[in-house]
């Protein structure tokens, strides 16, 4: 699970006859993964969805602004109506979940890709227990100290990433290659970003928890 930051604007094209519209902007490394929705999605029922549009923001000023803003050469109203942090769970690159903690936008929802379609949920009980449990048990097939997680060798590297909440094993050519992918939240950008420590093993017996043995090689960002 990662913890990032939010905002949730409406915004309007002044002189304009087409209707406002809603943007959740998320803060993810040096950019901000942006989806427009074309409803309020503080009126959707539980269960209920929207489609969005997904768009990359390379403009961090976006999580302050409000009032008047041009955009595109256009003249925009925008109104801040709610920020906060964010927790982001996922399970591979086409489905997540949000718990926003804000004061209106709050509590779990999901986002999920079909088809090229970015749809957006306000998600119940149900929806996040399965979601959750499928996560877990995603994790705990790829995640283990046993093997490289991508491959059936033994692990020579041990990995913290996403703000110390992930936790992987490789072996030296998985690692590389890894590194180098795109990060599964985004568009742009590349695991080794979102690295936090790396050791290499001293033997190819990794430890459960990052404490348990010295590491004979640490690389800290």
């Amino acid at each position: 699970m990662k913890k990032s930051v939010f905002v949730f604007q409406q915004h309007t094209l002044l002189y304009d006859d087409q209707p406002a519209h809603w943007d959740i902007r998320v803060k993810a490394n040096s950019h901000l993964e942006e989806w427009n929705i074309y409803e309020d999605p503080l009126m959707l029922p539980k269960g209920h969805f929207t489609q969005v549009r997904h768009k990359i923001c390379r403009d961090l000023s976006w999580l302050d602004t409000e009032g008047r803003r041009k955009v595109d050469g256009i003249w925009t109203h925008v109104e801040l109506l709610d920020k906060g942090p964010v927790l982001i769970d996922q399970k591979g690159t086409n489905k997540f979940l949000f718990n926003f903690q804000g004061s209106s936008l709050k509590g779990p929802w999901l986002l999920e890709r079909k088809n090229g379609v970015w749809i957006f949920t306000r998600a119940g009980e149900q929806e996040t227990t399965s979601f959750q449990n499928e996560s877990r048990s995603e994790m705990k097939m790829s995640h283990s100290p046993a093997k490289c997680m991508d491959c059936p060798k033994p692990p020579t590297v041990e990995v913290l990433w996403a703000e110390g909440m992930a936790h992987a094993w490789f072996c030296d050519a998985c690692f590389e290659k890894w590194k180098k992918q795109k990060n599964s939240m985004s568009d742009i950008g590349t695991n080794e970003g979102d690295i936090n420590k790396v050791r290499k093993l001293p033997v190819n017996v990794a430890s459960k928890r990052w404490s348990e043995g010295p590491p004979t090689k640490v690389m800290e960002k």
